[in-house]
This record gives C-alpha cells, structure tokens and sequence, in this order.
C-alpha cells in the first residue's frame, strides 16, 4: 500500500509570527513515524516551509500522480473564513490555499488543518501562486506499521477534514504548539487502544473546549459514512 503524508507549515513574519507552527510540524512527523502513529517511513513524509503557492501546486500535483491508496495533508499557520471560498489556509501573507486545492489527491483522505478561521470581509481574490533515507525498523515498529496499513485497506473511499476551530473562530497556540494539534497527538498518546481519526478528534475536542472555556471549538466534516473510518492511533 502507498502512503503518502504532506506537512505544510506557514510561520508568518513579524507581528503575525506563529512560534509554534515548527513544533507542531516537527510533533506531527514524530508522531506519524511513532508506533502509534502507524510507524510511517521517514520517505513517506514530506515537509514544505512556507511555500509559494507555485511550490504547493507542483507538490500536489505530484503526489496525486503517484497514485496513492491514502494521503495525509496537515497544515499549520495562518487562515481565515471566505464566504466564497471557505476555509483559506495562508502560505505567507499574499497566497493561500483552499480545500478545493487538496481535495482531488486520493480516494482516501485526511486532511487536517490547525489554523483559526475567522469570517473575513466579502472580498474577491483571484491570486494564486526531497528525498530522505529509510530508517531501519524495530518488530514493534514494523507491527504497527503492518496494523495501521491493514485498517487502511480495510476501510471505505473516504474524504475526512479536521479543522482546529468553527468557522469565525480563532485556534490558539502556545510556544509549544497549536492547542488543537497538541491535543491532538497528546490526548491520542495517553490511551492504550486503537483510535479512529474521528475518536482522536473527540479526545482533542474535549481538550482544547475545556482548556479554551469554548472559545475555541475544533469541527470536522465527512464525505460519506464510511463502514470504517480512517485509523489515527495504533496501540
């Protein structure tokens, strides 16, 4: 089975600097590459800093023409809530991209966006702009790994987007990370059973409405009701 992960991060500059964003990237390639993340393969993982959106395009037309049986795409940065566009997720302060930009890559999809989400003014805009080695595997990680590419298989064509906040929300972070993305992984981490992206996202969600008093409420959406959802945690 293919599998392929895109890391995209987009600290911003100056007063819109996110400090976190290199942790997230570097908490979520860890966490993928750990037996419970289903022991990807450093290969597998490609990381893009702050993109142009010429850059982006080129890399997603290249993984969807390696035919993948499943794609992540995780996005951490800066974004906002088009009326026309939806979701935006910016690369710097000029480009962005949308879900319409992903969405095509793979029959089975995960994409999950740690950015906040703020309605904008209704303003039209038209501007659009790696080879590692493999490392060597333990048992427990090639397990895990044999696990997590089994419940791959085993699931239905699905489309599934997490997002850190609703729409017009802000998704806060620390030095440390994304509240979202730390929930994430961290509240994934702390179980000893195997978890659905869509359980992970309710141990996240809890989390981060818990630890934000509700101000910020991470919301996903579907493209079917699969018979299996896409795996997060391999215990």
């Amino acid at each position: 089975m293919k599998i392929k992960a895109l890391l995209i991060g987009a600290e911003g500059s100056g007063d819109s600097y996110l400090p976190g964003v290199k942790q997230d990237i570097n908490s979520f390639k860890n966490y993928l590459m750990s037996e419970d993340g289903g022991a990807w393969k450093d290969n597998e993982i490609s990381i893009l800093n702050s993109p142009s959106k010429l850059l982006l395009s080129l890399s997603l037309i290249n993984i969807t023409a390696e035919n993948n049986d499943f794609i992540l795409i995780y996005f951490a940065g800066h974004g906002s809530f088009s009326q026309l566009e939806g979701r935006k997720f910016y690369l710097n302060d000029k480009d962005y991209f949308t879900l319409n930009d992903v969405k095509n890559t793979c029959k089975k999809l995960l994409f999950i966006g740690d950015n906040c989400a703020k309605k904008e003014p209704l303003v039209i805009s038209e501007k659009y702009e790696a080879s590692v080695e493999d490392r060597q595997f333990d048992n427990m990680r090639v397990m895990a790994r044999e696990k997590y590419l089994k419940w791959l298989g085993s699931c239905d064509n699905q489309k599934i987007y997490l997002f850190g906040c609703k729409e017009d929300e802000y998704s806060g972070e620390t030095d440390e990370g994304g509240h979202f993305t730390q929930a994430l992984i961290n509240e994934s981490k702390k179980t000893h059973k195997d978890l659905s992206v869509l359980e992970a996202f309710t141990l996240a969600k809890i989390k981060v409405q818990n630890r934000t008093e509700y101000e910020q409420n991470p919301t996903y959406t579907m493209n079917t009701r699969p018979l299996k959802v896409l795996p997060f945690k391999i215990s």
